[in-house]
């Protein structure tokens, strides 16, 4: 089970965050089916994923199961997408022994940065301090899912 609280990045703060040393992922992904089961093909650093997410019922938490998939799924798969490619760089950092995940968007979505904290448990979650760089809390605003980005573009503000 994944549990996660989702943040927006202010402008002013992009540029610092971005340029901070961390793991760095590119990665691609589109969906083939939305709903309350999302299933997605992605490719990080050229790797192909399959991924089938489903909803809990609560906004900290959702279960996932990923895949590795074969090198020609993505490319094959494409004609099923719904919405657009999502292309995002993702800059992996720890925080006071957590991950956090920030996603700095390109393309259509280019300007939108997203970071995203992993939790142990939803207690864990429910208790944890934004440090200063992070902005607007989006945990449980639909149109700051991917699925929702790649359907609907950027949401407006």
């Amino acid at each position: 089970m994944e549990i996660e609280r989702k943040f927006l990045i202010p402008d002013v703060y992009v540029k610092e965050l971005f340029e901070r040393d961390a793991e760095r992922l590119e990665i691609e992904q589109y969906y083939v089916t939305v709903g309350t089961t999302e299933e997605r093909y992605r490719r990080i650093n050229g790797d192909c994923f399959f991924a089938v997410k489903r909803d809990t019922g609560s906004s900290l938490s959702r279960v996932e199961t990923e895949t590795p998939c074969g090198g020609n799924d993505f490319e094959k798969n494409l004609p099923e997408k719904k919405g657009r490619i999502i292309q995002k760089e993702r800059h992996i950092l720890r925080y006071e022994n957590l991950k956090i995940e920030m996603d700095f968007y390109k393309g259509e979505l280019s300007g939108l940065a997203v970071c995203e904290v992993e939790f142990d448990d939803e207690n864990q979650a429910k208790e944890f301090l934004p440090p200063y760089f992070f902005g607007k809390e989006i945990t449980g605003d639909a149109r700051y899912r991917n699925r929702n980005l790649a359907l609907n573009g950027l949401p407006d503000t």
